[in-house]
């Protein structure tokens, strides 16, 4: 089993790009005996998987422009592999790693699937400045992909898209790990390093400037669920209904106060629903036959293509 990376993209295909290079670097080292490398992956894969992290998918949510490349950075810089911009970013993005793979490839490092480093490479059009059609369209991807290793790119898309991110993985806990690398240089394909010895690598763990965000993994799906019972046939509940929730569900106390204005109205004792709450549910509840009919990765596939917003980029 291997991690399925899902990521919003904007203009600049390095967003996708870098944080990859260090994975796939990482990989390798791992690989070569490095006990630091093989703890950056200590929490994936599977008991007994003989290299876990391998990346298996690459889902990129984005919108039409920058799909049939109508919109890409007016440069890609690329130091290492000299590799030129493409049609489209996401062409930019798969010429790029191939470049890398090969690069990495020998008797010890070899293809992860049949011959293919990646299995799948789609893309999703999204309007990148609707939230709620970029929330539709990835809650629905991350509900029916909840059974596999998921991997959150935080780096590129609009703000609507990563919140989008945050959110839908939020209400049904399905990632794993949210990450991001931060450079300067948003034209470049690789990390901002000097280019390192392929076959001795020796880079840093964690990598320069990659960040990952744990406090995402909280399982706010039960929380809402259990919120929405709470309010299903009354206005109004006492205050220690709802802190007997949060203990329940290993919330700490204190995430009382971050629920209280928006979400909750709290009056000394007494506690009603939020605007926020009541969007949310909303918003959620909409779903839910989206949700029982698109419920793996068959069915979820069938569904974006039937709805024109599917692009296969190709194994590789």
């Amino acid at each position: 089993m291997g991690v399925w990376h899902l990521a919003g993209l904007g203009v600049n295909p390095g967003a996708v790009t870098a944080p990859l290079t260090y994975i796939y670097l990482l990989l390798k080292q791992s690989l070569l005996g490095d006990s630091k490398a093989k703890e950056f992956f200590r929490y994936s894969g599977e008991a007994r998987e003989a290299l876990p992290g391998k990346p298996e998918a690459l889902i990129i949510f984005t919108s039409e422009a920058v799909i049939n490349g109508k919109a890409q950075g007016n440069k890609v810089e690329d130091r290492w592999f000299k590799t030129e911009k493409k049609r489209s970013a996401l062409e930019t993005i798969k010429a790029y790693l191939q470049g890398l793979l090969e690069k990495l490839e020998n008797q010890k490092f070899r293809k992860f699937y049949q011959e293919k480093w990646i299995k799948y490479f789609y893309s999703i059009s999204v309007n990148h400045e609707d939230f709620e059609d970029c929330f539709r369209k990835i809650a629905i991807t991350i509900n029916a992909l909840k059974d596999k290793e998921i991997w959150i790119n935080m780096v590129g898309g609009t703000n609507q898209i990563n919140s989008a991110l945050l959110s839908s993985s939020g209400l049904t806990s399905a990632a794993g790990t949210y990450y991001y690398v931060f450079q300067t240089n948003t034209s470049l394909l690789h990390p901002d390093i000097e280019k390192p010895d392929f076959d001795n690598l020796r880079i840093a763990v964690p990598p320069p400037s990659w960040h990952e965000l744990p406090y995402f993994s909280l399982d706010m799906s039960q929380l809402y669920n259990r919120l929405k019972a709470v309010f299903s046939n009354r206005d109004k509940v006492n205050i220690n209904e709802i802190k007997g929730i949060l203990k329940e569900l290993n919330f700490p106390e204190q995430f009382l106060a971050k629920l209280r204005g928006s979400f909750l109205k709290i009056n000394n004792q007494i506690v009603m629903k939020g605007a926020m709450l009541d969007y949310w549910l909303g918003l959620w509840n909409k779903l839910q036959d989206d949700f029982e009919k698109v419920n793996n990765f068959t069915t979820w596939k069938d569904w974006a293509e039937k709805n024109r917003i599917f692009k296969d980029i190709g194994a590789f």
